[in-house]
């Protein structure tokens, strides 16, 4: 029994339905009287808690609604007995039950066995809800039957374990049930500090919403947002655009963004939130808009505390968030979309100058974060296709103003993911757009691209170090740009423009490394993509993850060998060294082969026209090549390791 209840805790739904089919007339006989029933659930969960509330979320496989009710009702009892023998004699007096039931077993004091005891109700409630929606009847009974003793189990059980399946037995009921609760309810939510953990508001959130009152939810984020809202001092706004703020020390503005965050991330409350009319929503919209200028204030250098900065960036972050889900819930609405477009272009003109000219560590920090911010949102708008091909345009406007800044490498990755988004939404859709604004985008989106392979060979020239980091934080992006691939065809303008740009990087890389060698025993054979330089590391390295965008950089190094456009011994050497680390995947071996006599014929034929001017470092790198190529041509030949 043990060792079924362990596996029946902590094992897959198929084998817990078996095993619970397996205990389910141990622990729930319907042939025997209710309170048998309730005292095998006190057994089981005294036994293993956790494998009680897997038997309990299951049981309504086996057994009738019904039973599950009388269930919930003799649990409902026990409770009240526990309550009794604690000695409460006011409640004793309205809810009197047998006071011999588990009265040896159970405690009020006992919080572990209270809180199993409670999250089980919420559970069998739970199982049969629809069942209980569809009997009216039975419904009424159970819910004035659990209605009139929540207050005192509220009262009771302070426990946050047991506080938390009281407040989700709570929200199954109708909010008439518990007028009083209500106000209970937000009183809690009222009173939280900034920072609480989220199961503290968690099943409050979720209970106002059951009983269709998100409303207030809302409206308290607002009044806490508008109470330290930042308001612009008079005369002020024309010229220097300063501000003050109202309230901010006793404002709850970062707990209200907090409640939002909750409600935006879980399905059913967002579901819940995006039911209520737009006039509802909208003074929260315009409310999280207006933190923009405390952002602008503290980077033209202001004093501003540092937590209303991160307050003021999350609201700003909250204002994309939430613009993107009502477009999409109200397409109808164009407002929305116009407010990403002003906030892209209010990070244009406001922010990113500070990101060119910082004068400051925290400056540059903020304009960095705003502007990742932004990217961020953008990329999201067209992850779920609520902005047109003109917002699109305008994204692929401000990526490039981004780049041209002078410390607009740091956005690298944020970069990569908004053009993963953009070319997804060109080749995916290529057939419902015109077919020449398709192809502009996607020239204007390669040559971005290549831009930004430039700026990451740049940074690694002028600082190594910081190019190495550059070049590890934007490894995964550069991944999910290269598999968008998957949507179009080999030769394609997009894949010509992206490839072309990446062989070319590699080559000159590999090349310029090898024209630095000195010494005749500094040339050597890579073993791995580790012995490549940072930049052809990185590239490679993301390449071989996946054979199709192999097969496509493979197709691209062909292609730029046979139109001859490599024209020396490091460039050919270079390309050797890539078809060297390709080769250890084992694949590929056909293209391999072609490109390797390509390179072959093409270095031996300058070579002999260019051998009596060759020092000894450049014959030592021809005749690497050559061994490298032979190697490739014929790996039979080499000698055993």
């Amino acid at each position: 029994m043990e060792h079924l209840l362990a596996r029946l805790e902590m094992d897959s739904p198929p084998v817990s339905k078996r095993i619970v089919s397996l205990l389910f007339n141990s622990f729930f006989p319907v042939n025997q009287s209710e309170t048998v029933w309730c005292e095998r659930c006190v057994t089981l969960i005294q036994t293993n808690p956790g494998a009680a509330r897997k038997f309990y979320q299951h049981a309504y496989l086996y057994t009738a609604p019904a039973n599950i009710v009388k269930l919930m009702l003799v649990i409902r009892k026990c409770l009240n007995v526990c309550i009794q023998s604690a000695g409460d004699n006011e409640f004793a007096s309205s809810n009197k039950e047998n006071s011999t039931m588990l009265e040896d077993v159970l405690s009020v004091q006992d919080t572990a066995s209270m809180a199993s005891l409670l999250e089980i109700l919420v559970i069998l409630w739970k199982s049969v809800q629809k069942s209980l929606m569809a009997n009216q009847e039975t419904f009424k009974y159970t819910t004035s039957k659990f209605s009139s003793v929540l207050p005192q189990y509220l009262k009771i059980f302070q426990e946050e374990r047991c506080k938390a399946p009281l407040i989700l037995l709570a929200s199954l009921l109708p909010a008439s049930a518990v007028p009083a609760l209500r106000s209970k309810v937000m009183s809690h939510l009222r009173s939280l500090k900034a920072g609480t953990a989220v199961m503290s508001y968690s099943q409050y959130v979720e209970c106002l919403c059951s009983w269709g009152q998100i409303s207030h939810i809302v409206e308290l984020i607002e009044n806490w947002l508008v109470e330290a809202a930042p308001v612009r001092a008079q005369g002020d706004e024309d010229i220097t655009g300063k501000v003050h703020f109202d309230g901010l020390e006793e404002s709850k503005s970062d707990l209200g963004l907090d409640y939002l965050d909750y409600l935006l991330l879980h399905p059913k409350t967002r579901d819940c939130l995006f039911t209520l009319p737009l006039d509802q929503i909208r003074p929260l919209h315009r409310a999280l808009n207006k933190w923009k200028s405390l952002l602008f204030s503290s980077l033209s250098g202001e004093e501003v505390r540092v937590e209303f900065i991160e307050t003021a960036l999350r609201a700003f972050i909250f204002h994309g968030r939430l613009s993107i889900h009502l477009q999409y819930k109200f397409p109808e609405e164009q407002g929305f979309l116009k407010s990403l477009e002003h906030s892209v272009s209010w990070v244009e003109k406001r922010v990113l100058p500070f990101l060119a000219n910082s004068s400051s560590e925290q400056q540059l920090s903020l304009s960095r974060k705003t502007i990742e911010s932004c990217l961020t949102v953008c990329k999201n708008v067209l992850r779920v296709s609520v902005g047109d091909g003109d917002f699109r345009d305008h994204l692929l406007q401000h990526v490039a103003s981004v780049l041209q800044t002078e410390k607009g490498y740091m956005c690298t990755p944020h970069v990569l993911a908004l053009l993963t988004e953009v070319a997804q939404g060109c080749l995916s859709h290529k057939a419902e757009t015109q077919e020449d604004q398709s192809s502009l985008t996607i020239r204007i989106l390669t040559n971005i691209f290549q831009k930004v392979v430039e700026i990451i060979a740049h940074r690694l020239r002028k600082d190594k170090e910081e190019g190495q980091e550059l070049c590890c934080s934007s490894e995964e992006a550069l991944y999910d740009f290269l598999l968008v691939t998957k949507f179009t065809t080999e030769r394609s303008e997009f894949i010509t423009g992206v490839f072309s740009s990446l062989c070319a990087a590699v080559i000159i890389d590999i090349s310029r490394t090898l024209q630095k060698i000195s010494h005749v025993e500094e040339v050597l054979t890579p073993e791995t993509v580790n012995d490549l330089p940072p930049l052809s590391n990185t590239i490679l390295k993301v390449t071989l993850k996946s054979p199709a965008v192999t097969r496509f950089f493979l197709s691209e190094i062909s292609s730029s060998i046979e139109s001859e456009v490599i024209d020396s011994i490091t460039q050919w050497a270079a390309v050797t060294h890539i078809l060297t680390i390709i080769k250890q995947s084992d694949a590929f071996i056909v293209e391999l082969k072609e490109i390797a006599l390509s390179v072959r014929r093409q270095i031996q034929s300058h070579y002999n026209i260019t051998a009596e001017n060759s020092d000894n470092i450049q014959r030592s790198i021809y005749e690497s090549t050559v061994r490298m190529l032979n190697d490739i041509l014929n790996p039979c030949q080499q000698p055993n390791s």
